[in-house]
């Protein structure tokens, strides 16, 4: 699976089963996560086997199951970067087999800013093996969410996916 084909199939998954995540997809995540930092001077983790990410009652009703999560980090003034990377991860996460949660406002940000050692945490983003795929939101067509002057070249086109509704 490509980027493209990720961004079609990723949907938010809040619960997720107790399989771990194979070294080998451990590694090429780590890998992902060491070229967004060295190329963002980002603070990003990848922590596995872990299920500190949420407080218990969220566990209890919201999130079930997560025991892998990337800790988003950076300097202060790095949230807009680390939003970026955190699309980059969670559909290269698609790519692997893995399913992903944005975790903005319920996590531990407590533990989370004891893992990264002096870099700011502006959220996490649970991945793992989900029990479902999740569902897609209601969307609106490419004509409903933009507009062209005249003819419309098609690198703009294969952006807003207008090739894809028609």
């Amino acid at each position: 699976m490509d980027m493209k084909q990720a961004m079609k199939e990723r949907h938010m998954v809040r619960k997720y089963t107790d399989e771990p995540i194979p070294e080998d997809i451990v590694e090429k995540l780590n890998h992902r996560v060491r070229e967004n930092n060295e190329q963002y001077g980002l603070s990003i983790k990848l922590m596995t086997n872990d299920d500190s990410a949420v407080p218990g009652v969220i566990k209890l009703i919201l999130a079930k199951g997560v025991n892998n999560f990337f800790i988003m980090a950076g300097p202060d003034g790095a949230d807009e970067l680390c939003g970026y990377c955190g699309a980059d991860l969670m559909l290269y996460a698609q790519t692997l087999g893995l399913n992903t949660w944005w975790v903005g406002g319920t996590y531990n940000r407590k533990g989370a800013q004891e893992k990264i050692e002096g870099a700011k945490p502006v959220g996490i983003i649970a991945v793992g093996y989900g029990q479902t795929q999740g569902v897609p939101h209601k969307t609106k067509t490419a004509e409903q969410v933009s507009s062209y002057d005249g003819e419309s070249p098609q690198w703009f086109k294969n952006g807003i996916g207008i090739h894809h509704q028609r």
